[in-house]
């Protein structure tokens, strides 16, 4: 601070009024449920350090305070709540949790990252599970955050595996999501062969506007997990998804998106609100040249209705160059409207192209 003097007299800071504000930084809260006296999240023995996480702090569930049955609840958030970011990483056990009826856990960070993440994010086993559940009939999960994703992998860069994440919403009654992407079974070049599982809740309100593609199922730009493994999502009984750039199956690893068993619906439109999808990619290896490792996109939704605005749709598109890596794209639909200005069954990238590439349309 710079310092003056006046008439002679003592320093005086130059500013008559000074105001030091702290800025909030964001902590970590780790779950461990060891409180004793119930498995709240406002319970402040509940987390380490004491808790409860608040508006600018991280949740986080690794192996403390896990449970060893699925849909056994091991922790609950019985109030609104408001955090940062949520992962979950654990190594054993799993974890469930609970929202009350009525009650609304939103994540609702301000930075880039990851907003919403199920794996552990290292090279754990190569048979590492992660199970997640939240769940709540009344309950209400919003996730708030345009520059953050939502990612649900689990990754082995040695070898390929069974390894997976699993992230099951199918007991929630409400999901709410603005993101930059969602990201099931996606890899890098430094997370390899990754393996995601995603089921929404009831009803689903996504909407997508990060960098392309926006919402991807399945995809290693690194080695791939085996040519026979699927990410997976299974979307909710009403669905509705705001999204300009979809990729589903794509280089090195295999991707589906289904309906599940329940009659359901999707409403699917571009990231507006209002306008066309810009291209939806099913079965997409054209982000490889030479590679040997083929794809499948699947996205059957014959168990329900449709109700999609799309500018391209390519079902299957090949590699860049001469590669002997297939690419093949299903899309299986039932009732409702597909609307499309263009729609390509085996786009093939290359006129040297090493592989086929085969695209299969069924309306039932």
């Amino acid at each position: 601070m710079k310092l003056t003097r006046i008439h002679g007299g003592t320093p005086v800071a130059l500013a008559a009024i000074l105001t030091l504000t702290q800025l909030a930084t964001a902590q970590d809260f780790n779950w461990s449920g060891a409180s004793g006296t119930d498995l709240n999240w406002a319970t402040s023995g509940n987390w380490s350090p004491p808790g409860p996480p608040g508006a600018t702090d991280n949740a986080r569930f690794f192996d403390p305070g896990a449970t060893n049955g699925l849909g056994l609840i091991n922790n609950t958030v019985a109030a609104d709540r408001t955090i940062q970011s949520l992962w979950y990483g654990q190594t054993n056990g799993i974890h469930n949790t609970l929202i009350s009826p009525g009650a609304t856990l939103t994540v609702s960070g301000t930075g880039s990252g990851h907003a919403l993440l199920v794996g552990t994010e290292s090279d754990n086993a190569v048979t590492q599970v992660v199970n997640v559940t939240i769940s709540g009939p009344g309950g209400t999960l919003s996730v708030s955050n345009s520059n953050a994703d939502l990612f649900v992998r689990e990754t082995y860069s040695p070898s390929s595996g069974s390894h997976l994440a699993n992230f099951d919403l199918s007991g929630l009654d409400t999901f709410d999501a603005t993101l930059g992407r969602l990201l099931v079974g996606v890899g890098d070049t430094t997370l390899r062969r990754a393996m995601g599982d995603l089921t929404l809740a009831r009803t689903n309100s996504i909407t997508l506007s990060g960098s392309a593609p926006q919402w991807m199922v399945g995809d290693n730009r690194g080695n791939n997990n085996g040519n026979s493994s699927v990410s997976h999502m299974t979307l909710g009984p009403n669905t509705s998804i705001f999204v300009d750039t979809v990729r589903i199956g794509g280089q090195k690893q295999r991707g589906s998106v289904t309906f599940g068993p329940e009659i359901s619906s999707l409403y699917l439109r571009g990231s507006d609100g209002v306008s066309r999808a810009s291209e939806i990619n099913i079965g997409d290896n054209s982000d490889q040249g030479g590679s040997s490792n083929p794809t499948t996109g699947t996205a059957d939704l014959s168990n329900g209705s449709v109700d999609i605005l799309a500018d391209t749709i390519r079902v299957a598109r090949g590699q860049t160059s001469s590669g002997s890596g297939s690419a093949t794209g299903i899309l299986t639909l039932g009732a409702g409207m597909l609307d499309v200005n263009t729609l390509v069954l085996g786009y093939q990238n290359a006129a040297n192209a090493g592989s086929a590439v085969n695209g299969t349309l069924t309306v039932e």
